[in-house]
């Protein structure tokens, strides 16, 4: 439970086996790079949006996929601010044990 997995480049067609891991084991993180969020499946949004937005990180996979194409994009989909604060920001700073500013 101390180990802390951050699963990074996941994309279809794991996404909802990584989904159920993360959901039922709370050392599991979710990393966002190599997939553009237009690309998104609903049950993703979905979960990182609600159940899944504490274990979420923001990751943009640069130079394929520049950081604010991928923002940008991210606030296109249905996240409420609290959840997209947590992605991009909080999350990390918590995990890597960083100072927020």
């Amino acid at each position: 439970p101390q180990l802390r997995i951050i699963a990074a480049h996941f994309g279809w067609p794991w996404h909802l086996e990584l989904i159920a891991m993360a959901l039922h084991k709370t050392n599991i993180y979710i990393e966002l790079s190599g997939w553009s969020p237009r690309y998104y499946p609903p049950e993703l949004v979905r979960e990182i949006g609600s159940r899944l937005q504490e274990r979420t990180l923001f990751g943009s996979d640069y130079p394929f996929f520049k950081p604010a194409r991928v923002i940008e994009e991210l606030d296109t989909l249905s996240l409420k601010p609290e959840a997209r604060v947590k992605i991009l920001r909080e999350n990390a700073a918590r995990l890597l044990k960083l100072e927020l500013a």
